[in-house]
């Protein structure tokens, strides 16, 4: 039987939170990852249609950059070749101490425009 829930990914690296998050979404088809790596992988092989990103990955735990970097790559349209042509739905989240750069970087990001 098809599970016909929609897919989501969680990329964070606490195993705490990862656990926690795929609790509180049993509505959807959950996957995790902890590097962006991982995220990538997930990504090609399940595109699922939302993301709920931690900013702060290893190497850069103390800042966003590997986060930024999975975004900007589950942001982007999917390959015509495979069942979806839309990007993901991205939900970043980063500490509230990092909260008012992430909101200033992210309103500037081109991923964010709409067309």
């Amino acid at each position: 039987m098809a599970d016909d829930r929609p897919g989501l990914l969680i990329v964070e690296d606490d195993l705490g939170l990862q656990k926690q998050l795929k609790w509180c979404f049993d509505e959807y088809r959950v996957w995790v990852a902890a590097t962006r790596a991982e995220a990538l992988a997930q990504l090609r092989r399940f595109e699922p249609a939302v993301v709920l990103q931690d900013l702060g990955l290893p190497p850069d735990a103390a800042g966003v950059s590997e986060g930024l970097r999975t975004c900007r790559r589950s942001c982007k349209p999917r390959l015509k070749s495979r069942s979806s042509s839309s990007p993901a739905t991205a939900i970043k989240v980063t500490p509230s101490k990092r909260s008012a750069w992430a909101r200033r970087t992210f309103a500037r990001s081109p991923s964010n425009r709409r067309s």
